[in-house]
């Protein structure tokens, strides 16, 4: 089902599913540089539309909701972040949008005692991802023999995760009760860009060519998760490495075709 979440109609459209156990709300403007430049749309549909689909919660008696929030909400730090660590500092309207639609989860939680469940995703990758994530602009420069641009010297850093952990970790996180932030990331040490590039070359057999721009003060520097909690009340861990997820992300010819058409 394709609607915009603040459409008048969508609590109609949800009831016809019948009783609904859980809500998994992924529904968002992405991306940081989007943010920057629509930060107006980014904080409709990412706070207002939060609003609304808790609201029909609510009103639905649905009694789990799951929230995909992002890493952006701890900023720039150097250290591996704790669900715990202060969100007070998000460096983007998107990081903005997604710390304050936390805090909203938490307000439905605490007054009307819908289980919620908030994931902070870390770097999300796996084919049919997003355009303006690197993965698909990096395969898109290696396959039509296009420049690759790089904000800054390329040593900034991400913990990248693959799609299949991430919906792995999110079905298990369903079973929770009360309200849980959790980090969701492989937590291993985190790879620069340069070389998120030459792994994708690697299984590409093609040679980038990169020009450097200007590092955005709205990009962390770095992201890496301390995955202890998620680990102890999940029982989970991230199941593919870099090199994994990289394999699996451009193995899919379809998805290629579809890049280089694009």
């Amino acid at each position: 089902m394709n609607i915009d979440l603040l459409y008048s109609e969508l609590k109609n459209r949800l009831t016809t599913f019948g009783h609904i156990e859980v809500i998994y709300h992924f529904a968002a403007n992405p991306g940081v540089r989007n943010s920057i430049i629509e930060p107006l749309k980014t904080i409709q549909n990412n706070i207002c539309g939060t609003a609304a689909i808790l609201e029909i919660a609510k009103e639905l008696n649905v009694p789990k909701f799951i929230f995909a929030s992002s890493s952006s909400v701890y900023g720039n730090t150097s250290e591996k972040c704790k669900e715990s660590d202060k969100t007070d500092l998000p460096l983007s309207p998107y990081a903005s949008s997604k710390k304050a639609a936390e805090m909203l989860c938490y307000n439905y939680f605490i007054n009307h005692s819908i289980d919620i469940s908030v994931l902070r995703l870390f770097t999300v990758i796996g084919n049919w991802g997003r355009p303006d994530m690197a993965s698909y602009q990096i395969t898109k420069s290696a396959l039509c023999n296009l420049p690759f641009y790089i904000n800054g010297d390329g040593n900034q850093a991400r913990d990248f995760t693959f799609v299949e952990d991430i919906v792995d970790a999110t079905l298990q996180s369903t079973e929770l009760a009360g309200f849980n932030i959790l980090n969701i990331s492989g937590g291993n040490k985190p790879i620069s860009l340069l070389d998120f590039i030459e792994i994708h070359q690697k299984f590409l057999k093609r040679e980038i060519k990169i020009i450097h721009r200007q590092l955005q003060k709205s990009e962390s520097y770095q992201t890496w998760a301390d995955i202890s909690k998620t680990t102890e009340i999940l029982n989970w861990q991230q199941q593919y490495s870099i090199d994994d997820a990289v394999y699996n992300s451009i193995s899919d010819n379809d998805y290629l075709n579809y890049i280089i058409k694009n």
